[in-house]
């Protein structure tokens, strides 16, 4: 999870990097004096040209993870934290280390977004008489039952480090299978609240659907949140994917395709509106979720609303995902009927429902 941001009050100092930084460096952030940071070795938050009275148009709030007390660098530094977005800034402005809205948020989201907790020990049977003030009013037994403390937005801070391995793959320690489990929704910040479903869990790594809303990039982690619930608080309604068709010499133009979860089920929908020039007798369009292996013999169907084979309207068009596949097949039928190798051909519109 992201840390708690260690205080540095009433210092300033200095950038010291030769011709100053751009708005997207994020490594080589170098200080003048690091002497009045209390705790380098600790997460906390600086100021980028720091005035008196504050002109927000020129500064800028970054977080970083430690300082270097040797080359006195920055290091995991994440731009733009507040109030807007990363700036240039020259050589020899001011730094200041105050105390701003991330401090406090961050200690609000760690009380709010807590693991729950269980008292199994007060579960049970107590008996005898008990007084108030000294004058017996309640005569026993008296049950007392287990108290529970969680998170009141669905979400679980982590408590571990996080870091980029691909687009939609996260390093984390060791041991995530008793931690994470496929279906499970995760967030994260990368300048921007990011978020995803879990595919696949392996002892150091998880692996989400891919998508065209977020993806992992190669920068700090932070803010980092799991949870077990179907609808978690802020939870996407759906995720938007980069649809790719086979079948085809010239792909339909177009193209839609959004897929929702709850919990280890998946419906992904595709809409193919145009029709393009058929080359083959299949037609088919890869998923970002692989169907899970239940038992042999099944595989999931859905009824396409029509589409077109040779240019001839059709409207018994049935789409079909077989187990261990990402693959979305469309037949002319139920019958697995053959499509015309030519002509203009499409699938205009499926929902399937399928587990992974």
């Amino acid at each position: 999870m992201a840390d708690l941001l260690y205080l540095s009050q009433y210092f300033t100092t200095t950038l010291s990097v030769v011709g100053g930084i751009d708005a997207s460096q994020t490594t080589g952030i170098v200080f003048q004096d690091i002497t009045g940071i209390d705790t380098p070795a600790k997460p906390g938050l600086f100021l980028l040209n720091y005035s008196d009275p504050l002109n927000e148009s020129i500064c800028e709030w970054a977080t970083y993870s430690y300082v270097n007390t040797t080359t006195k660098e920055a290091h995991g530094v994440v731009r733009g934290a507040e109030k807007g977005a990363a700036k240039a800034h020259d050589n020899g402005v001011t730094v200041a280390f105050p105390i701003s809205e991330s401090h406090i948020n961050r200690i609000n989201d760690k009380l709010t977004g807590v693991d729950p907790i269980v008292a199994p020990s007060l579960s049970g049977t107590v008996t005898g008489t008990y007084t108030l003030g000294g004058t017996p009013t309640i005569q026993g037994p008296l049950t007392v039952s287990p108290i529970f403390y969680g998170s009141i937005d669905g979400w679980i801070y982590s408590n571990d480090t996080w870091t980029y391995a691909s687009a939609n793959t996260i390093n984390v320690p060791t041991g995530a299978g008793n931690r994470y489990q496929v279906g499970d929704k995760i967030k994260w910040t990368q300048t921007t609240t990011k978020y995803g479903v879990i595919t696949a869990v392996s002892d150091t790594l998880l692996t989400i659907a891919v998508n065209t809303d977020y993806v992992v990039t190669n920068a700090a982690i932070s803010y980092n949140m799991y949870s077990h619930q179907a609808n978690p608080l802020g939870f996407p309604e759906k995720f938007n994917f980069t649809v790719v068709a086979a079948g085809f010499s010239t792909p339909p133009t177009g193209m839609l395709g959004c897929y929702s979860t709850v919990g280890r089920m998946a419906t992904v929908s595709v809409a193919m509106p145009n029709t393009g020039t058929s080359n083959t007798t299949g037609l088919s369009v890869t998923s970002p979720i692989t169907c899970a292996t239940v038992a042999a013999g099944i595989s999931y169907t859905a009824q396409v609303l029509g589409g077109n084979d040779n240019g001839g309207y059709q409207t018994n068009i049935v789409s079909g995902i077989n187990q261990a596949s990402a693959t979305i097949t469309y037949n002319l039928n139920a019958g697995a009927a053959a499509w015309t190798a030519s002509g203009a051909k499409n699938a205009s519109y499926v929902s399937i429902t399928y587990p992974f």
